[in-house]
């Protein structure tokens, strides 16, 4: 009994703890991600993961920010998260950038 118990409650823990995501996960097109960056104003901004032409990875921003930016390179993210089942989960940025095939490491924002 005290076995199945703590089963149970091992299950039920486990359903609460944050999601640990693969960069692979991350960067598919219409992710919902938030992002900081040093190209843009302070603080977190939300955002899609969206694909160019050539294939590299944006976040189409929700709100134009300050400047007038809608989408960033992924280059220029420093922080990163992925929102999913009402939660964020921090994802290693450095990782999902270094996936990124090599000639969408050039440019920057939109």
């Amino acid at each position: 009994m005290l076995r199945k118990m703590l089963t149970c409650m091992a299950a039920i823990v486990a359903g609460l703890l944050p999601l640990q995501s693969t960069a692979a996960e991350t960067i598919a097109e219409g992710s919902t991600v938030r992002i900081r960056s040093n190209s843009i104003e302070a603080g977190w901004h939300t955002g899609r993961i969206k694909r160019d032409d050539r294939r590299c990875s944006m976040v189409q921003l929700d709100r134009p920010t300050d400047h007038g930016y809608t989408a960033l390179a992924l280059m220029v993210v420093d922080a990163l998260q992925l929102g999913r089942m009402g939660q964020w989960t921090a994802i290693n940025a450095k990782q999902v950038i270094a996936s990124e095939p090599a000639h969408c490491l050039v440019e920057g924002s939109d």
